[in-house]
């Protein structure tokens, strides 16, 4: 059977999922922003609807029913009655643009003065982050009633490693991050062509340059990282993860997830590696 995708139309009793369909995964939580993204990629988002919960045959089951009834449930095996009808008299979707936050940590640090000496006091990525990880956790405890003790988790390391890019980024990109923060723009900076902007929790991620390829968010989007210690430190660890790449599959690599200022001649003073 051959199908116009014009006369697809997809529907959903949720109208969060109608509201993140509506809008750039740029302002989404990287989770959820992965997965409209691919939707969007896909599907003609002019064409998802909103259905309520009572016209939707997939809710009858989750209702529970007997087997009888589901036999003679007209919904469950024609859908509702309006669906019959031309796309006109079908029931308006009103949705409300509404993002609802997610349960998410944020994490602020004490100081009101940034202590930038710490990224020189380390000289391995894994080690810088075990210890920012270990004090936030302490923090946490203080803060909360929580009694975290052990192991760190995969989380805790991203989480300071978040942390740790919001730093350097801030160091160096001070000025671009409140002209963002302001909703002004960056034409006046060395960062204007990669189309900067701050994803939700405060990092700088470069903008549209491939924001209709079918990859997910972090390769659309990566994190822009200036040319600074901690950069030095999360190449190096890459550079380790992946003997014996040579400069373009490396850079390959790192572009996966971050977007090095200058990246090419970073790498190449810091190692000795031969050329692909």
């Amino acid at each position: 059977m051959d199908l116009n995708s014009s006369d697809i139309w997809y529907w959903s009793d949720s109208t969060i999922v109608i509201s993140w369909l509506q809008m750039s995964p740029n302002n989404l939580k990287t989770f959820v922003a992965n997965r409209v993204s691919n939707i969007q990629n896909i599907t003609d988002v002019q064409r998802w609807r909103h259905v309520l919960s009572k016209d939707n045959p997939a809710d009858i089951i989750s209702r529970g029913l007997s087997v009888n009834e589901l036999k003679n449930s007209r919904l469950w095996w024609s859908g509702p009655t309006w669906l019959s009808l031309s796309t006109e008299q079908w029931p308006v979707s009103n949705c409300e643009h509404e993002l609802p936050v997610p349960e998410a940590k944020s994490v602020n640090f004490l100081s009101t003065k940034a202590d930038y000496t710490i990224f020189e006091r380390y000289s391995n990525l894994r080690r810088l982050q075990r210890i920012v990880a270990y004090s936030l956790r302490f923090i946490d405890n203080c803060r909360t009633k929580n009694n975290r003790h052990g192991d760190l988790t995969l989380e805790e390391l991203k989480s300071s490693l978040v942390c740790l890019i919001k730093l350097a980024q801030r160091q160096i990109f001070g000025k671009e991050i409140n002209s963002l923060k302001n909703k002004q723009d960056v034409r006046n900076s060395k960062l204007k062509s990669l189309d900067p902007f701050l994803d939700e929790n405060g990092i700088l991620r470069v903008g549209g340059r491939l924001k209709n390829a079918n990859i997910d968010f972090s390769q659309k989007h990566p994190i822009i990282l200036p040319q600074h210690q901690l950069t030095n430190l999360i190449i190096k660890q890459k550079h380790l993860e992946c003997l014996p790449a040579g400069v373009q599959t490396l850079l390959g690599i790192i572009r996966q997830e971050f977007w090095p200022i200058n990246a090419k001649n970073t790498i190449k003073k810091m190692f000795v590696i031969h050329s692909d």
